[in-house]
């Protein structure tokens, strides 16, 4: 009798263990599906960040370019007059390349709009990750570009004190 009360404890400790051992390992894969989708979360959060980014730089940039475009026609319809031809050499060459630097500025633009792809949905997030954060590095460019440019232009316009001719 005692042989058999042993072995039914025995039993019911290679039970428990076994329910011990089951538990462990559903915790187990559950923690680590849960840490796969975590994963996966804190990548598309990545890449949104990035796209929205990217987007934000070009829509400050693409906002200012009406301005920018009336700014440089201002510019070059001064220097289609006769007064421009009064000014000094250094004055002339100044604004010469200011309008090169708009002109610069806006090409830059229409160029980077014109190569950006947004990234495909079925990408790998690490292949949206480094195609975004290459086109924000570029897309910074053309912003610098575009608001330094407005920037010159507008204090050379304010020290000549240059009107808009129509």
């Amino acid at each position: 009798m005692h042989v058999f009360l042993c072995h039914l404890k025995s039993e019911k400790k290679h039970k428990n263990m076994r329910r011990v051992f089951f538990i462990g390992i559903t915790i187990l894969g559950c923690s680590f599906l849960i840490n796969c989708k975590q994963n996966a979360n804190e990548s598309k959060s990545d890449v949104s960040q990035l796209l929205d980014e990217v987007m934000r730089y070009h829509d400050e940039a693409m906002a200012k370019l009406p301005a920018l475009k009336k700014l440089g026609t201002k510019l070059y319809d001064v220097q289609q007059l006769g007064i421009y031809q009064s000014w000094p050499d250094e004055r002339k060459q100044e604004l010469g390349q200011i309008l090169n630097q708009l002109g610069d500025a806006e090409k830059t633009m229409w160029n980077w709009m014109y190569a950006y792809v947004q990234p495909e949905e079925t990408q790998p997030d690490e292949q949206k990750i480094e195609y975004l954060n290459s086109e924000l590095e570029k897309v910074k460019i053309v912003h610098k570009k575009i608001f330094d440019g407005m920037d010159l232009a507008q204090k050379f316009s304010d020290k000549h004190k240059i009107q808009y001719v129509q």
